[in-house]
Protein backbone atom coordinates (compact mmCIF):
# COMPACT_ATOMS: atom_id res chain seq x y z
CA UNK A 1 0.00 0.00 0.00
CA UNK A 2 1.28 3.50 -0.86
CA UNK A 3 0.28 6.87 0.55
CA UNK A 4 -2.69 8.12 -1.43
CA UNK A 5 -2.19 11.82 -0.94
CA UNK A 6 1.35 11.76 -2.32
CA UNK A 7 -0.09 11.19 -5.77
CA UNK A 8 -2.92 13.72 -5.64
CA UNK A 9 -2.83 16.93 -7.65
CA UNK A 10 -1.93 19.97 -5.57
CA UNK A 11 -5.00 22.12 -4.98
CA UNK A 12 -4.63 25.80 -4.27
CA UNK A 13 -7.28 26.09 -1.59
CA UNK A 14 -7.23 24.32 1.76
CA UNK A 15 -10.83 23.35 2.47
CA UNK A 16 -10.45 23.07 6.24
CA UNK A 17 -7.67 24.72 8.19
CA UNK A 18 -5.72 22.44 10.53
CA UNK A 19 -6.73 23.41 14.05
CA UNK A 20 -7.00 21.69 17.47
CA UNK A 21 -10.23 23.58 18.19
CA UNK A 22 -13.31 21.37 17.92
CA UNK A 23 -16.08 23.26 16.08
CA UNK A 24 -19.30 23.65 18.04
CA UNK A 25 -21.74 23.72 15.12
CA UNK A 26 -22.10 23.92 11.38
CA UNK A 27 -21.58 27.56 10.34
CA UNK A 28 -25.02 29.11 9.91
CA UNK A 29 -26.72 26.04 11.37
CA UNK A 30 -28.80 23.54 9.44
CA UNK A 31 -31.65 25.77 8.30
CA UNK A 32 -31.96 28.45 5.69
CA UNK A 33 -29.89 26.99 2.86
CA UNK A 34 -30.68 24.48 0.17
CA UNK A 35 -29.93 20.83 0.86
CA UNK A 36 -26.74 20.62 -1.21
CA UNK A 37 -25.26 23.76 0.32
CA UNK A 38 -26.00 22.52 3.82
CA UNK A 39 -24.58 19.10 2.97
CA UNK A 40 -21.31 20.69 1.89
CA UNK A 41 -21.18 22.67 5.13
CA UNK A 42 -21.82 19.54 7.19
CA UNK A 43 -19.06 17.66 5.38
CA UNK A 44 -16.60 20.49 5.98
CA UNK A 45 -17.69 20.53 9.64
CA UNK A 46 -17.03 16.77 9.83
CA UNK A 47 -13.48 17.23 8.54
CA UNK A 48 -12.93 20.04 11.07
CA UNK A 49 -14.06 17.74 13.88
CA UNK A 50 -11.92 14.88 12.63
CA UNK A 51 -8.76 16.96 12.41
CA UNK A 52 -9.35 18.61 15.80
CA UNK A 53 -9.84 15.39 17.78
CA UNK A 54 -6.77 13.87 16.08
CA UNK A 55 -4.54 16.55 17.59
CA UNK A 56 -1.93 15.32 20.09
CA UNK A 57 -3.33 15.39 23.62
CA UNK A 58 -1.71 17.14 26.55
CA UNK A 59 0.10 14.70 28.77
CA UNK A 60 -1.90 14.11 31.93
CA UNK A 61 -4.91 16.16 30.76
CA UNK A 62 -7.57 14.03 29.21
CA UNK A 63 -9.41 15.49 26.25
CA UNK A 64 -7.23 18.58 25.94
CA UNK A 65 -5.09 19.39 22.91
CA UNK A 66 -1.42 20.23 23.11
CA UNK A 67 -1.48 23.20 20.74
CA UNK A 68 2.31 23.47 20.94
CA UNK A 69 2.65 20.26 18.95
CA UNK A 70 1.97 19.80 15.24
CA UNK A 71 -0.86 17.57 14.05
CA UNK A 72 1.51 14.85 12.91
CA UNK A 73 3.32 14.57 16.23
CA UNK A 74 3.52 11.21 17.97
CA UNK A 75 1.48 10.38 21.03
CA UNK A 76 -2.14 9.82 21.93
CA UNK A 77 -4.73 11.88 20.11
CA UNK A 78 -7.42 13.86 21.94
CA UNK A 79 -10.14 11.28 21.31
CA UNK A 80 -7.94 8.46 22.57
CA UNK A 81 -7.96 10.05 26.03
CA UNK A 82 -11.75 10.16 26.25
CA UNK A 83 -13.56 7.78 28.59
CA UNK A 84 -14.48 4.24 27.56
CA UNK A 85 -17.64 2.39 28.66
CA UNK A 86 -15.40 0.08 30.69
CA UNK A 87 -14.36 3.08 32.80
CA UNK A 88 -17.97 4.23 33.25
CA UNK A 89 -20.16 1.18 33.78
CA UNK A 90 -18.66 -0.51 36.81
CA UNK A 91 -19.70 -3.50 38.88
CA UNK A 92 -22.81 -2.97 41.02
CA UNK A 93 -23.32 0.49 39.52
CA UNK A 94 -20.33 2.00 41.36
CA UNK A 95 -19.56 5.64 40.67
CA UNK A 96 -16.86 6.01 38.00
CA UNK A 97 -13.68 7.94 38.74
CA UNK A 98 -13.71 11.62 37.75
CA UNK A 99 -12.65 12.79 34.31
CA UNK A 100 -9.14 13.59 35.53
CA UNK A 101 -8.44 9.99 36.56
CA UNK A 102 -5.40 8.50 34.80
CA UNK A 103 -5.85 6.50 31.64
CA UNK A 104 -6.02 2.71 32.02
CA UNK A 105 -2.58 1.14 31.85
CA UNK A 106 -3.54 -1.25 29.07
CA UNK A 107 -5.24 -0.57 25.73
CA UNK A 108 -7.53 -3.59 25.43
CA UNK A 109 -9.41 -4.58 22.30
CA UNK A 110 -11.75 -7.56 22.40
CA UNK A 111 -14.16 -9.21 19.99
CA UNK A 112 -17.24 -8.34 22.06
CA UNK A 113 -18.29 -5.46 19.83
CA UNK A 114 -19.09 -6.60 16.30
CA UNK A 115 -20.30 -5.22 13.01
CA UNK A 116 -24.03 -4.68 12.43
CA UNK A 117 -25.68 -8.06 11.88
CA UNK A 118 -27.75 -9.23 8.90
CA UNK A 119 -27.53 -12.99 9.41
CA UNK A 120 -28.75 -14.64 12.60
CA UNK A 121 -26.76 -17.85 12.16
CA UNK A 122 -23.20 -16.61 11.57
CA UNK A 123 -20.91 -14.43 13.68
CA UNK A 124 -20.97 -10.72 12.85
CA UNK A 125 -17.23 -10.39 13.21
CA UNK A 126 -15.48 -8.65 10.32
CA UNK A 127 -12.35 -10.48 9.17
CA UNK A 128 -9.77 -8.92 6.87
CA UNK A 129 -8.08 -10.62 3.94
CA UNK A 130 -5.32 -11.94 6.22
CA UNK A 131 -7.72 -13.61 8.64
CA UNK A 132 -7.50 -10.94 11.36
CA UNK A 133 -10.68 -9.99 13.21
CA UNK A 134 -11.51 -6.28 13.29
CA UNK A 135 -11.89 -4.92 16.82
CA UNK A 136 -13.80 -1.91 18.07
CA UNK A 137 -13.79 0.60 20.88
CA UNK A 138 -16.19 3.36 21.99
CA UNK A 139 -15.20 6.61 23.71
CA UNK A 140 -17.07 9.61 25.16
CA UNK A 141 -15.86 13.18 25.59
CA UNK A 142 -15.97 15.13 28.85
CA UNK A 143 -19.32 16.82 28.14
CA UNK A 144 -21.06 13.50 27.65
CA UNK A 145 -19.24 11.80 30.53
CA UNK A 146 -19.99 14.60 32.98
CA UNK A 147 -23.71 14.35 32.17
CA UNK A 148 -23.69 10.59 32.64
CA UNK A 149 -21.84 10.89 35.94
CA UNK A 150 -23.82 13.80 37.38
CA UNK A 151 -27.15 12.13 36.53
CA UNK A 152 -25.88 8.75 37.82
CA UNK A 153 -26.83 7.01 34.60
CA UNK A 154 -23.98 4.58 35.15
CA UNK A 155 -26.28 2.93 37.72
CA UNK A 156 -29.10 0.82 36.26
CA UNK A 157 -31.24 1.45 39.33
CA UNK A 158 -31.14 5.18 38.65
CA UNK A 159 -31.97 4.60 35.00
CA UNK A 160 -35.12 2.74 35.99
CA UNK A 161 -36.33 5.93 37.69
CA UNK A 162 -35.23 8.26 34.90
CA UNK A 163 -37.95 9.98 32.89
CA UNK A 164 -35.74 11.53 30.20
CA UNK A 165 -32.16 11.80 28.98
CA UNK A 166 -30.92 14.94 27.22
CA UNK A 167 -27.20 15.32 26.71
CA UNK A 168 -25.98 18.93 26.42
CA UNK A 169 -24.66 20.51 23.24
CA UNK A 170 -21.03 19.62 22.72
CA UNK A 171 -21.48 15.98 23.75
CA UNK A 172 -19.38 13.77 21.47
CA UNK A 173 -18.75 10.08 21.03
CA UNK A 174 -16.64 7.97 18.71
CA UNK A 175 -16.60 4.35 17.67
CA UNK A 176 -13.29 3.21 16.25
CA UNK A 177 -12.45 0.07 14.29
CA UNK A 178 -8.94 -1.42 14.24
CA UNK A 179 -7.28 -4.21 12.28
CA UNK A 180 -4.05 -6.05 12.96
CA UNK A 181 -1.39 -4.82 10.55
CA UNK A 182 0.93 -6.83 8.36
CA UNK A 183 4.67 -6.04 8.05
CA UNK A 184 5.24 -2.84 6.08
CA UNK A 185 1.73 -1.42 6.57
CA UNK A 186 2.29 0.67 9.70
CA UNK A 187 3.57 3.87 7.98
CA UNK A 188 0.19 4.31 6.28
CA UNK A 189 -2.04 3.98 9.36
CA UNK A 190 -2.65 5.60 12.68
CA UNK A 191 -1.20 2.76 14.75
CA UNK A 192 -1.29 1.65 18.36
CA UNK A 193 0.19 -1.21 20.34
CA UNK A 194 -2.79 -2.94 21.94
CA UNK A 195 -3.59 -6.08 23.86
CA UNK A 196 -6.18 -8.08 21.95
CA UNK A 197 -8.16 -11.01 23.24
CA UNK A 198 -11.25 -13.04 22.41
CA UNK A 199 -14.06 -14.08 24.69
CA UNK A 200 -15.55 -17.54 24.99
CA UNK A 201 -18.59 -18.27 27.11
CA UNK A 202 -18.29 -14.78 28.56
CA UNK A 203 -14.72 -15.31 29.75
CA UNK A 204 -11.67 -13.47 28.35
CA UNK A 205 -9.04 -15.51 26.57
CA UNK A 206 -5.30 -15.03 26.37
CA UNK A 207 -4.11 -11.47 25.76
CA UNK A 208 -1.81 -10.90 22.81
CA UNK A 209 0.14 -7.74 22.01
CA UNK A 210 -0.46 -6.59 18.44
CA UNK A 211 0.18 -3.55 16.27
CA UNK A 212 -3.26 -2.28 15.30
CA UNK A 213 -4.15 0.20 12.57
CA UNK A 214 -7.20 2.46 12.60
CA UNK A 215 -9.51 1.55 9.72
CA UNK A 216 -12.76 3.31 10.65
CA UNK A 217 -14.11 6.04 12.91
CA UNK A 218 -17.69 7.10 13.61
CA UNK A 219 -17.70 10.65 15.00
CA UNK A 220 -20.89 12.08 16.48
CA UNK A 221 -21.58 15.47 18.07
CA UNK A 222 -24.69 17.12 19.48
CA UNK A 223 -24.89 20.76 18.41
CA UNK A 224 -27.32 23.66 18.89
CA UNK A 225 -28.72 23.19 15.38
CA UNK A 226 -28.69 19.37 15.54
CA UNK A 227 -30.36 18.08 18.71
CA UNK A 228 -30.47 14.70 16.93
CA UNK A 229 -26.66 14.98 16.58
CA UNK A 230 -24.47 15.21 13.47
CA UNK A 231 -23.17 11.85 12.36
CA UNK A 232 -19.87 11.61 10.45
CA UNK A 233 -17.88 8.54 9.53
CA UNK A 234 -14.32 8.13 8.21
CA UNK A 235 -12.40 5.21 6.77
CA UNK A 236 -8.91 4.30 5.74
CA UNK A 237 -8.59 4.70 1.98
CA UNK A 238 -7.27 1.15 1.60
CA UNK A 239 -10.26 -0.60 3.12
CA UNK A 240 -12.14 -1.55 -0.04
CA UNK A 241 -10.38 0.36 -2.81
CA UNK A 242 -6.97 0.37 -4.45
CA UNK A 243 -4.79 -2.46 -5.72
CA UNK A 244 -4.59 -4.37 -2.43
CA UNK A 245 -7.68 -3.56 -0.34
CA UNK A 246 -7.85 -4.91 3.19
CA UNK A 247 -11.42 -6.19 3.01
CA UNK A 248 -12.01 -7.22 -0.60
CA UNK A 249 -10.27 -10.55 -1.24
CA UNK A 250 -11.34 -12.58 -4.24
CA UNK A 251 -14.71 -14.21 -3.70
CA UNK A 252 -14.85 -17.96 -3.31
CA UNK A 253 -17.14 -19.74 -5.80
CA UNK A 254 -20.79 -19.49 -4.82
CA UNK A 255 -20.29 -16.69 -2.31
CA UNK A 256 -21.42 -13.07 -2.36
CA UNK A 257 -19.93 -9.82 -1.15
CA UNK A 258 -20.97 -8.17 2.13
CA UNK A 259 -22.02 -11.38 3.83
CA UNK A 260 -21.13 -12.78 7.23
CA UNK A 261 -18.82 -15.79 7.30
CA UNK A 262 -17.72 -18.52 9.66
CA UNK A 263 -15.04 -17.58 12.20
CA UNK A 264 -11.65 -17.09 10.57
CA UNK A 265 -12.92 -16.81 6.99
CA UNK A 266 -12.27 -13.37 5.44
CA UNK A 267 -15.27 -11.26 4.49
CA UNK A 268 -15.33 -9.76 1.03
CA UNK A 269 -16.68 -6.23 1.43
CA UNK A 270 -17.53 -3.74 -1.30
CA UNK A 271 -19.02 -0.28 -0.95
CA UNK A 272 -22.60 -0.43 -2.22
CA UNK A 273 -22.98 3.28 -2.92
CA UNK A 274 -19.95 5.07 -4.43
CA UNK A 275 -18.93 8.32 -2.79
CA UNK A 276 -20.36 11.31 -4.67
CA UNK A 277 -17.92 13.29 -6.80
CA UNK A 278 -18.42 16.29 -4.52
CA UNK A 279 -17.22 14.36 -1.49
CA UNK A 280 -14.30 12.79 -3.32
CA UNK A 281 -13.12 16.24 -4.33
CA UNK A 282 -13.36 17.50 -0.75
CA UNK A 283 -11.42 14.46 0.46
CA UNK A 284 -8.68 14.96 -2.11
CA UNK A 285 -8.31 18.61 -1.11
CA UNK A 286 -8.12 17.79 2.58
CA UNK A 287 -5.76 14.86 2.04
CA UNK A 288 -3.37 17.14 0.18
CA UNK A 289 -3.33 19.56 3.12
CA UNK A 290 -2.64 16.68 5.51
CA UNK A 291 0.08 15.37 3.24
CA UNK A 292 1.79 18.76 3.32
CA UNK A 293 1.55 18.69 7.11
CA UNK A 294 3.20 15.28 7.18
CA UNK A 295 0.22 13.62 8.86
CA UNK A 296 -0.70 9.98 8.40
CA UNK A 297 -4.31 11.21 8.33
CA UNK A 298 -3.74 11.86 4.62
CA UNK A 299 -4.67 8.18 4.20
CA UNK A 300 -8.18 8.63 5.60
CA UNK A 301 -11.36 9.86 3.96
CA UNK A 302 -14.81 11.06 4.93
CA UNK A 303 -17.35 8.55 3.60
CA UNK A 304 -20.51 10.16 4.91
CA UNK A 305 -22.00 12.89 7.10
CA UNK A 306 -25.66 12.74 8.11
CA UNK A 307 -27.76 15.52 9.61
CA UNK A 308 -31.39 16.17 10.59
CA UNK A 309 -33.25 18.47 8.22
CA UNK A 310 -34.66 21.40 10.20
CA UNK A 311 -38.45 21.76 10.16
CA UNK A 312 -39.04 18.36 8.57
CA UNK A 313 -40.84 15.37 10.03
CA UNK A 314 -37.95 13.03 10.67
CA UNK A 315 -36.13 13.62 7.38
CA UNK A 316 -32.37 13.29 7.37
CA UNK A 317 -29.76 13.81 4.68
CA UNK A 318 -28.44 11.65 3.22
CA UNK A 319 -30.92 8.85 3.86
CA UNK A 320 -28.19 6.23 4.35
CA UNK A 321 -24.66 6.46 5.72
CA UNK A 322 -22.45 3.46 6.35
CA UNK A 323 -18.87 2.55 7.11
CA UNK A 324 -17.56 -0.61 5.43
CA UNK A 325 -15.86 -1.67 8.68
CA UNK A 326 -18.94 -1.24 10.89
CA UNK A 327 -22.07 -1.53 8.76
CA UNK A 328 -20.25 -4.00 6.54
CA UNK A 329 -23.20 -6.35 6.08
CA UNK A 330 -26.05 -3.80 6.30
CA UNK A 331 -24.97 -0.77 4.30
CA UNK A 332 -28.53 0.50 3.82
CA UNK A 333 -28.22 1.95 7.32
CA UNK A 334 -29.13 5.30 8.81
CA UNK A 335 -27.03 6.30 11.81
CA UNK A 336 -29.71 8.64 13.11
CA UNK A 337 -32.58 6.28 12.37
CA UNK A 338 -30.93 3.33 14.09
CA UNK A 339 -29.83 5.27 17.19
CA UNK A 340 -33.29 6.79 17.56
CA UNK A 341 -34.22 3.39 19.06
CA UNK A 342 -31.61 3.67 21.82
CA UNK A 343 -33.28 3.36 25.19
CA UNK A 344 -32.58 3.35 28.90
CA UNK A 345 -32.94 0.29 31.10
CA UNK A 346 -36.48 1.13 32.16
CA UNK A 347 -38.62 -1.97 31.81
CA UNK A 348 -42.05 -0.44 32.40
CA UNK A 349 -41.97 1.92 29.41
CA UNK A 350 -39.79 3.23 26.62
CA UNK A 351 -37.51 6.09 27.67
CA UNK A 352 -35.13 7.24 24.95
CA UNK A 353 -31.44 7.51 25.86
CA UNK A 354 -30.84 10.42 23.46
CA UNK A 355 -29.29 8.27 20.71
CA UNK A 356 -26.67 6.69 23.02
CA UNK A 357 -26.91 2.90 23.11
CA UNK A 358 -24.24 2.32 25.73
CA UNK A 359 -26.51 3.30 28.63
CA UNK A 360 -27.82 -0.24 28.55
CA UNK A 361 -24.41 -1.42 29.78
CA UNK A 362 -25.08 0.12 33.19
CA UNK A 363 -24.79 -2.16 36.19
CA UNK A 364 -26.22 -4.09 37.95
CA UNK A 365 -27.46 -5.85 34.83
CA UNK A 366 -31.21 -5.78 34.26
CA UNK A 367 -32.84 -8.93 32.95
CA UNK A 368 -36.28 -8.50 31.46
CA UNK A 369 -38.10 -11.61 32.57
CA UNK A 370 -40.76 -12.92 30.18
CA UNK A 371 -44.29 -13.19 31.51
CA UNK A 372 -44.17 -16.87 30.64
CA UNK A 373 -40.91 -18.66 29.92
CA UNK A 374 -40.55 -21.03 26.99
CA UNK A 375 -41.49 -24.65 27.69
CA UNK A 376 -38.33 -26.34 28.91
CA UNK A 377 -39.53 -28.66 31.70
CA UNK A 378 -42.90 -30.22 32.55
CA UNK A 379 -44.23 -29.07 35.90
CA UNK A 380 -47.61 -30.75 36.25
CA UNK A 381 -49.01 -34.17 35.54
CA UNK A 382 -50.88 -32.73 32.54
CA UNK A 383 -47.58 -31.31 31.28
CA UNK A 384 -45.93 -34.72 31.49
CA UNK A 385 -48.77 -36.37 29.61
CA UNK A 386 -48.69 -33.80 26.79
CA UNK A 387 -45.08 -32.65 26.84
CA UNK A 388 -44.06 -33.76 23.35
CA UNK A 389 -47.10 -32.05 21.84
CA UNK A 390 -46.50 -28.87 23.90
CA UNK A 391 -42.91 -28.58 22.74
CA UNK A 392 -43.83 -29.38 19.15
CA UNK A 393 -46.53 -26.71 19.21
CA UNK A 394 -43.98 -24.21 20.45
CA UNK A 395 -41.52 -25.24 17.73
CA UNK A 396 -44.14 -25.08 14.96
CA UNK A 397 -45.10 -21.58 16.09
CA UNK A 398 -41.49 -20.42 16.21
CA UNK A 399 -40.30 -22.00 12.93
CA UNK A 400 -43.52 -22.29 11.01
CA UNK A 401 -42.53 -22.09 7.34
CA UNK A 402 -39.50 -24.33 7.83
CA UNK A 403 -41.40 -27.09 9.70
CA UNK A 404 -44.70 -26.88 7.84
CA UNK A 405 -43.77 -26.19 4.20
CA UNK A 406 -46.88 -28.01 2.92
CA UNK A 407 -49.15 -25.50 4.62
CA UNK A 408 -47.16 -22.25 4.47
CA UNK A 409 -46.83 -20.25 1.25
CA UNK A 410 -44.43 -17.57 2.45
CA UNK A 411 -41.46 -17.19 4.78
CA UNK A 412 -43.12 -16.16 8.00
CA UNK A 413 -43.54 -17.69 11.42
CA UNK A 414 -46.55 -17.47 13.71
CA UNK A 415 -44.15 -15.60 16.02
CA UNK A 416 -43.47 -12.99 13.33
CA UNK A 417 -46.69 -11.31 14.45
CA UNK A 418 -47.38 -13.03 17.78
CA UNK A 419 -44.05 -12.05 19.34
CA UNK A 420 -42.36 -14.28 21.92
CA UNK A 421 -44.38 -17.14 20.44
CA UNK A 422 -47.69 -15.82 21.71
CA UNK A 423 -46.39 -14.73 25.11
CA UNK A 424 -46.08 -10.99 24.39
CA UNK A 425 -49.07 -8.98 25.64
CA UNK A 426 -48.57 -6.21 23.07
CA UNK A 427 -48.79 -8.41 19.98
CA UNK A 428 -52.04 -10.38 20.07
CA UNK A 429 -51.16 -12.84 22.86
CA UNK A 430 -52.39 -16.40 22.78
CA UNK A 431 -53.28 -16.41 26.46
CA UNK A 432 -56.98 -17.04 27.10
CA UNK A 433 -57.71 -18.81 23.84
CA UNK A 434 -59.69 -21.40 25.79
CA UNK A 435 -61.49 -18.98 28.07
CA UNK A 436 -65.24 -19.61 28.43
CA UNK A 437 -67.13 -18.12 25.49
CA UNK A 438 -64.00 -17.56 23.37
CA UNK A 439 -64.78 -20.38 20.93
CA UNK A 440 -68.05 -22.30 21.22
CA UNK A 441 -66.73 -25.46 19.59
CA UNK A 442 -63.30 -26.98 18.87
CA UNK A 443 -64.00 -26.49 15.18
CA UNK A 444 -64.20 -22.71 15.62
CA UNK A 445 -60.83 -22.77 17.34
CA UNK A 446 -59.38 -24.80 14.45
CA UNK A 447 -60.95 -22.43 11.94
CA UNK A 448 -59.28 -19.49 13.64
CA UNK A 449 -55.86 -21.10 13.39
CA UNK A 450 -56.42 -22.04 9.77
CA UNK A 451 -57.53 -18.50 8.98
CA UNK A 452 -54.01 -17.45 9.92
CA UNK A 453 -52.51 -20.19 7.76
CA UNK A 454 -54.56 -19.14 4.74
CA UNK A 455 -54.05 -15.38 5.18
CA UNK A 456 -51.05 -14.47 7.30
CA UNK A 457 -49.07 -17.50 6.11
CA UNK A 458 -50.56 -17.32 2.58
CA UNK A 459 -50.95 -21.10 2.69
CA UNK A 460 -53.41 -23.92 3.17
CA UNK A 461 -55.45 -25.20 6.11
CA UNK A 462 -53.80 -27.58 8.54
CA UNK A 463 -55.80 -30.83 8.94
CA UNK A 464 -57.90 -30.51 12.08
CA UNK A 465 -57.40 -34.17 13.00
CA UNK A 466 -53.65 -34.23 12.46
CA UNK A 467 -50.68 -34.07 14.82
CA UNK A 468 -49.90 -30.47 13.85
CA UNK A 469 -53.24 -29.11 15.03
CA UNK A 470 -52.99 -31.24 18.17
CA UNK A 471 -49.60 -29.64 18.88
CA UNK A 472 -50.95 -26.11 18.49
CA UNK A 473 -53.83 -27.04 20.77
CA UNK A 474 -51.48 -28.43 23.44
CA UNK A 475 -49.14 -25.43 23.39
CA UNK A 476 -51.95 -22.87 23.69
CA UNK A 477 -53.56 -24.83 26.52
CA UNK A 478 -50.18 -24.94 28.23
CA UNK A 479 -49.98 -21.12 27.98
CA UNK A 480 -53.31 -20.85 29.78
CA UNK A 481 -52.07 -23.25 32.44
CA UNK A 482 -48.98 -21.10 33.02
CA UNK A 483 -51.03 -17.93 33.18
CA UNK A 484 -53.17 -19.38 35.93
CA UNK A 485 -55.98 -17.41 37.53
CA UNK A 486 -54.70 -13.90 36.71
CA UNK A 487 -57.10 -11.57 34.85
CA UNK A 488 -56.83 -12.37 31.16
CA UNK A 489 -54.96 -9.87 28.97
CA UNK A 490 -56.77 -7.81 26.36
CA UNK A 491 -56.98 -9.96 23.21
CA UNK A 492 -55.76 -8.85 19.79
CA UNK A 493 -53.32 -6.15 18.78
CA UNK A 494 -53.13 -3.02 20.96
CA UNK A 495 -55.82 -0.50 20.07
CA UNK A 496 -54.65 2.95 19.03
CA UNK A 497 -56.36 6.16 18.05
CA UNK A 498 -57.20 6.23 14.35
CA UNK A 499 -55.19 8.75 12.32
CA UNK A 500 -54.68 9.32 8.61
CA UNK A 501 -51.35 7.94 7.52
CA UNK A 502 -49.14 9.56 4.90
CA UNK A 503 -47.48 6.84 2.77
CA UNK A 504 -44.82 9.23 1.45
CA UNK A 505 -43.80 10.14 4.97
CA UNK A 506 -44.00 6.45 5.85
CA UNK A 507 -41.49 5.74 3.09
CA UNK A 508 -39.05 8.18 4.69
CA UNK A 509 -39.54 6.64 8.14
CA UNK A 510 -39.14 3.13 6.72
CA UNK A 511 -35.79 4.04 5.19
CA UNK A 512 -34.59 5.51 8.49
CA UNK A 513 -35.90 3.05 11.05
CA UNK A 514 -36.87 -0.18 9.29
CA UNK A 515 -34.70 -0.79 6.22
CA UNK A 516 -31.63 -1.90 8.17
CA UNK A 517 -33.57 -4.92 9.44
CA UNK A 518 -36.09 -5.58 6.68
CA UNK A 519 -34.08 -4.36 3.66
CA UNK A 520 -34.81 -1.35 1.49
CA UNK A 521 -37.05 -3.62 -0.60
CA UNK A 522 -39.00 -4.87 2.43
CA UNK A 523 -38.06 -8.47 1.65
CA UNK A 524 -36.58 -9.23 5.05
CA UNK A 525 -33.31 -10.94 5.96
CA UNK A 526 -32.93 -14.61 5.05
CA UNK A 527 -29.19 -15.00 4.52
CA UNK A 528 -27.73 -18.49 4.97
CA UNK A 529 -31.26 -19.57 3.97
CA UNK A 530 -32.37 -18.81 7.51
CA UNK A 531 -35.00 -16.46 8.91
CA UNK A 532 -33.54 -13.42 10.65
CA UNK A 533 -36.04 -10.59 9.97
CA UNK A 534 -39.39 -11.12 8.19
CA UNK A 535 -40.52 -9.90 4.79
CA UNK A 536 -43.07 -7.09 5.05
CA UNK A 537 -44.36 -7.30 1.51
CA UNK A 538 -43.79 -9.33 -1.64
CA UNK A 539 -44.12 -13.07 -2.20
CA UNK A 540 -42.64 -14.02 1.17
CA UNK A 541 -45.04 -11.90 3.24
CA UNK A 542 -48.69 -12.09 4.31
CA UNK A 543 -51.46 -11.70 1.74
CA UNK A 544 -54.12 -9.03 1.36
CA UNK A 545 -56.64 -10.80 3.62
CA UNK A 546 -54.36 -11.02 6.66
CA UNK A 547 -55.36 -8.90 9.63
CA UNK A 548 -52.27 -6.67 9.51
CA UNK A 549 -53.03 -5.75 5.90
CA UNK A 550 -56.82 -5.82 5.76
CA UNK A 551 -57.23 -3.92 9.03
CA UNK A 552 -54.65 -1.13 9.13
CA UNK A 553 -55.51 -0.24 12.73
CA UNK A 554 -54.04 -3.61 13.76
CA UNK A 555 -50.76 -2.92 11.99
CA UNK A 556 -50.58 0.61 13.42
CA UNK A 557 -51.08 -0.76 16.94
CA UNK A 558 -48.50 -3.48 16.40
CA UNK A 559 -45.91 -1.00 15.10
CA UNK A 560 -46.54 1.55 17.84
CA UNK A 561 -46.08 -0.94 20.66
CA UNK A 562 -43.41 -3.26 19.24
CA UNK A 563 -41.25 -1.63 16.60
CA UNK A 564 -38.39 -1.09 16.01
CA UNK A 565 -37.80 -4.53 17.48
CA UNK A 566 -36.77 -4.17 21.11
CA UNK A 567 -37.73 -0.48 21.18
CA UNK A 568 -41.52 -0.60 21.20
CA UNK A 569 -42.96 2.78 22.08
CA UNK A 570 -40.25 4.78 20.33
CA UNK A 571 -42.41 5.56 17.29
CA UNK A 572 -44.95 8.33 17.60
CA UNK A 573 -48.55 7.45 16.85
CA UNK A 574 -48.39 9.44 13.62
CA UNK A 575 -45.20 7.65 12.58
CA UNK A 576 -46.95 4.33 13.20
CA UNK A 577 -49.85 5.32 10.94
CA UNK A 578 -47.52 6.72 8.27
CA UNK A 579 -45.57 3.46 8.23
CA UNK A 580 -48.81 1.52 8.09
CA UNK A 581 -49.99 3.52 5.08
CA UNK A 582 -46.69 2.85 3.32
CA UNK A 583 -46.48 -0.87 4.10
CA UNK A 584 -50.08 -1.78 3.19
CA UNK A 585 -49.67 0.03 -0.14
CA UNK A 586 -46.85 -2.30 -1.20
CA UNK A 587 -47.43 -5.34 -3.45
CA UNK A 588 -48.22 -8.64 -1.77
CA UNK A 589 -49.98 -11.92 -2.58
CA UNK A 590 -53.66 -11.48 -3.37
CA UNK A 591 -56.41 -13.91 -2.46
CA UNK A 592 -60.16 -13.55 -2.76
CA UNK A 593 -62.28 -14.10 0.38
Amino acid sequence: MRSLAAFLPVLALAVVALSPTVPTDVPGGLSGGDTLTTQRSVEAFAWQEFVAIQWPAQKGKRGEADASKPLGDEGLKIWETWKTPEEIYLRDGAEPAPWSAPLPRERLLTDNLQAVQSDGTLPATLTDRYGHVVRYEIRFNKVLFDYLRSHKLYDSRQQQRTESVAFPDGAMMVKASWRELEPGEAPYYLTRECLVFDTKNGKPGRKRKRTMGLVGLHLVQKTPSAPQWIWATFEHTGNVEGTDPSFTPALAPGTKANQQTQTGIPNSIVRRAPLPARLRQLNRSQQQVLHTAGSVLQNYELVGAQWPVSGSEGRVEPAFVSNTTMESFVQESSCLGCHASARTLRTDKFVASDFVYSLRRAQPSVAEKPLISAPTKPLTEWDKQNWKAIQRGHALSERTYELLPKFVGNKLHCSSCHLDVGRNLSSSPWIGMFAPGKYDTPQKFYDRINQCFQRSMNGKPVPTDGSEMAAFNAYLRWLDEQWGTQPLPTPGMPKVEKLVGNPEQGKVIFAQKCAACHGTDGQGRYESKTYYRPALWGDHSFNNLAGLGAKPEKLAGFLKHNMPFGAGGSLTLQESWDLTAFVVAQPRPVKTP
